[in-house]
């Protein structure tokens, strides 16, 4: 058993030691890429710049807000990240305190309450996003540049329309403050049950954004594969500023996965005995 966990601490120190190394690679490439950009301040879409990075500076102007066609609801933000989570239910032991994997369903309904305690828990699935449209400038920025400006807070009950909350197919409950939409009423839910909830961007008047993107006709894409850490900002930015950021996320990020490989190298020469055959010497 100590060799397996040798080994799988050894695969996960060279593995971070890779992420260490692409952080600083990808600072500097990221740096060197926005040295080369155009820098747009007037909004306006330039041919010359057609699929090279570009800084786009300006105020954000949401177009359209998100609708999600299949609950039906229209919601107040241009981007919303839409969660959706299963009902599961977990079976405990009550004498040993303990999870039950198989718990024998053949019991008598008395004895299998008396033997076990059904516990809920909502399991979430692969998130998805529900988009208007948003534009700086001339520039329409699509999805996933906008996604770093998601809140963290659930979209509560004032960002919907009442009528859209009436006419849904959904049903909707509260729990807290957060509002959440079910196809099956929330009074009688039974394991396999899903329920909906949305998280949603805030867009700032009369504040300028800087966002880098790939300009391709007038859409802005995110930049891939090119370092860049941070591809939007509220605030205006310089040359420098944005450099100044790449350079300190990427040192960031270098000493997050250099400590991490520390940690797993001592932890795979414990594994492999290597202190206490030093020891011995």
């Amino acid at each position: 058993m100590n060799k397996v966990l040798a080994i799988i601490f050894t695969i996960m120190f060279a593995f971070n030691v890779f992420l260490c190394v692409k952080s600083i690679t990808d600072s500097g490439e990221g740096r060197d890429a926005l040295a080369d950009a155009g820098f747009i301040t007037d909004g306006v879409v330039d041919e010359t710049n057609e699929g090279k990075l570009v800084v786009v500076t300006g105020p954000i102007r949401v177009s359209a807000e998100a609708y999600d066609e299949e609950t039906e609801l229209t919601l107040e933000t241009a981007l919303g990240a839409k969660h959706t989570e299963t009902l599961r239910y977990e079976y405990v032991d009550k004498e040993t305190n303990k999870k039950v994997t198989s718990p024998d369903f053949g019991l008598a309904t008395l004895d299998f309450d008396k033997k076990y305690r059904k516990e809920e828990h909502w399991s979430p699935e692969p998130q998805e996003y529900v988009y208007g449209a948003a534009w700086i400038g001339d520039f329409y920025i699509t999805e996933d540049l906008l996604i770093p400006l998601l809140n963290s807070e659930k979209l509560g009950v004032e960002t919907f329309w009442q009528d859209e909350l009436d006419e849904s197919p959904y049903y909707y409950y509260f729990e807290g403050d957060d509002i959440f939409f079910s196809l099956s009423d929330p009074d009688s839910l039974q394991e396999g049950d899903q329920r909906v909830s949305y998280r949603g961007i805030t867009v700032k008047e009369d504040t300028n954004y800087t966002i880098i993107g790939i300009q391709k006709s007038k859409y802005l894409y995110r930049p891939e594969d090119m370092g860049i850490a941070t591809s939007i900002y509220e605030g205006e930015k310089s040359l420098g500023e944005l450099s100044s950021g790449e350079a300190k996320t990427g040192a960031m990020a270098a000493i997050f996965y250099g400590v991490l490989a520390i940690l797993f190298l001592v932890l795979s020469l414990w594994k492999f005995e290597v202190f206490e055959k030093i020891s011995a010497r």
